[in-house]
């Protein structure tokens, strides 16, 4: 589990957070929702140890994460960035690979045999054992997320922070994507990711937090607070939702301006 508790972050002046309080549990999907510029990305900074907070604390399994060596804060929580470009044509193998660097026994810098091995499971485990030996750099954007994401699985952390996994992708690769995220969440993970799509919110997620003027907004499961009212709140437009008859999905369409 992760929790964050009374956290307020601020550039120089600016107050960016303001008193944020949340968990997400084992087996959970969290998904933030918020305009750009609502502090979502702070917010994971601060979550991953990279910013400190003015004030709050974040909290893994009931350890302060603060108080960790990045190393240590490695076995705990990974992060999966929208996008990784490398300058050199790394095999898919060898950037999963790059997860385990954390976890080598101290004096060690190259990742051996076992290493190797646990690589080729996570990526069969992702589904995409058959990219092992292809160049990173030529796969599509839907490739290279699945790729990334298994890094942080090998990495062998349980808590996966993910900042908006799917902005870059086209329609199909952004459902394998959330599909994926939805299996690994049921097999134990926690993961915390942001979006700017409400409808793959409504789909995937267990949980919404909603972020305005730097506070949680609204906090809930999808089908009991995602209305017209909230994404007009969030995002200053007007629409119109519409969901099948099996209340399975809903769409979000601008209604008319007259």
């Amino acid at each position: 589990m992760i929790k964050v508790s009374g956290l307020s972050f601020s550039y120089g002046s600016k107050e960016v957070l303001k008193d944020i309080s949340f968990e997400a549990e084992s087996g959970e999907l969290l998904c933030v929702l918020g305009h750009n510029g609502a502090g979502k990305t702070t917010l994971f900074r601060c979550m991953l140890g990279l910013l400190k907070p003015g004030s709050g604390t974040v909290s893994i399994d009931g350890a302060d994460i603060s108080q960790m060596k990045p190393a240590e804060r490695a076995r705990f929580v990974a992060y999966i960035p929208q996008a990784a470009r490398p300058v050199f044509a790394y095999s898919v193998t060898d950037m999963v690979l790059m997860g385990m660097t954390p976890g080598l026994e101290k004096g060690r810098i190259n990742p051996g045999r076992e290493e190797k091995k646990k690589a080729l499971q996570v990526l069969d485990q992702m589904g995409i054992a058959d990219l092992a030996e292809r160049d990173y750099t030529k796969l599509s954007g839907g490739e290279q997320q699945l790729v990334l994401i298994a890094r942080a699985l090998a990495q062998g952390a349980k808590t996966l922070i993910m900042d908006e996994p799917t902005s870059s992708l086209d329609y199909g690769n952004q459902m394998k994507v959330q599909r994926r995220l939805s299996e690994l969440a049921a097999e134990g993970y926690t993961i915390v990711q942001s979006s700017h799509n409400p409808e793959q919110a409504y789909v995937f997620a267990d949980r919404v937090i909603c972020i305005k003027d730097g506070r949680v907004f609204r906090e809930g499961k999808p089908r009991d607070i995602m209305d017209e009212q909230l994404i007009n709140d969030l995002y200053g437009i007007d629409v119109e939702m519409i969901r099948d008859g099996e209340d399975r999905a809903r769409f979000f369409l601008i209604k008319e301006q007259k």
